[in-house]
């Protein structure tokens, strides 16, 4: 099977993500000059919070706040839990769990702490590895997702052990700055790329009779995503909803990337490459073997 990763510059890193730093290096005792360091020599002076902002943000945790985002601005609605609104928000979750916070209050029209509110007290919705999930699955989608596991354990099991490579799953690893990754962006970047990639490899058929296995993410499910995929000539396999994550990226790939660059710094978007490069290059090629056996059959006992 092909893992197809794609390598972007570095965009700049969120105010929230260097706050949820600075929590935990107060709570471990580290004072605010110290955090401030350490957030420049990996953001740079431009790029990391200033250090009254790290002064600030470490005396608040030390009174105890455990909240990393704004506050609520002066004069918005602090809980607007109409039966309208929660509808509206679970119907975005559900066409993209990947989505923030601050996406569902722009796209609904309510403060951020409003949403939390009601993902949390109303839909009961928790954030699981960047996503939204329920806290206890259904019965129902308990067996979507077991069925979704043994459907395709048997397409595995069917299959002649040449034809695996004819499994591809896609990711993007590094995004621009500013970028989003919506429908076109997907169409164009990836599935484009992988096209151009396999037409080299396959020179007679190029993708037509691959199949694609990729998560249930908005963008993937857009119409122009469909479209493209069809004139490819490729066959989606299924990734049911409310689910871990069942392509092999997910629940293979980036667990073990994260865990060899845990704690590494890197100063641009080549060094970072380069590594996650020398990363793939030693893994032994039986687990790329026996990745798609033994994660859907972890799936299928859950």
């Amino acid at each position: 099977m092909f893992f197809i990763l794609y390598l972007y510059d570095i965009g700049k890193h969120s105010k929230i993500e260097q706050r949820a730093y600075v929590k935990i290096r107060t709570l471990l005792g580290k004072s605010a000059h110290e955090i401030h360091l350490d957030l420049v020599q990996v953001y740079t002076t431009k790029g990391a919070l200033s250090y009254a902002g790290v002064r600030r943000w470490a005396q608040r945790f030390r009174l105890g706040r455990k909240s990393i985002e704004d506050d609520p601005q002066p004069g918005a609605p602090i809980m607007v839990a109409s039966p309208i609104k929660s509808c509206a928000i679970k119907k975005l979750i559900d066409l993209d769990s990947h989505i923030t916070i601050r996406e569902l209050s722009k796209s609904v029209g309510i403060s951020m702490g409003s949403v939390d509110h009601i993902l949390r007290s109303q839909l009961k919705l928790t954030k699981v590895c960047a996503r939204w999930a329920p806290h206890l699955l259904t019965k129902a989608q308990k067996e979507t997702r077991v069925g979704c596991c043994r459907n395709l354990l048997k397409s595995y099991k069917e299959c002649d052990p040449r034809r695996l490579f004819e499994i591809v799953t896609v990711a993007q690893v590094i995004i621009p700055k500013g970028q989003t990754v919506t429908g076109s962006f997907y169409t164009s970047n990836c599935l484009g790329a992988v096209g151009e990639n396999l037409s080299k490899r396959r020179k007679r058929t190029g993708a037509k009779g691959l199949r694609l296995l990729h998560d249930n993410a908005r963008p993937h499910k857009t119409k122009q995503v469909k479209e493209k995929i069809l004139r490819m000539g490729i066959t989606e396999l299924e990734h049911p909803p409310y689910s871990p994550d069942l392509a092999p990226c997910d629940f293979y790939l980036f667990p073990k990337l994260k865990e060899y660059l845990s704690g590494r710094h890197f100063s641009n978007s080549i060094e970072l490459g380069s590594a996650i490069f020398q990363y793939l290059k030693r893994i032994p090629p039986e687990d790329y073997k026996n990745i798609l056996y033994n994660g859907w059959s972890v799936f299928n006992a859950v």
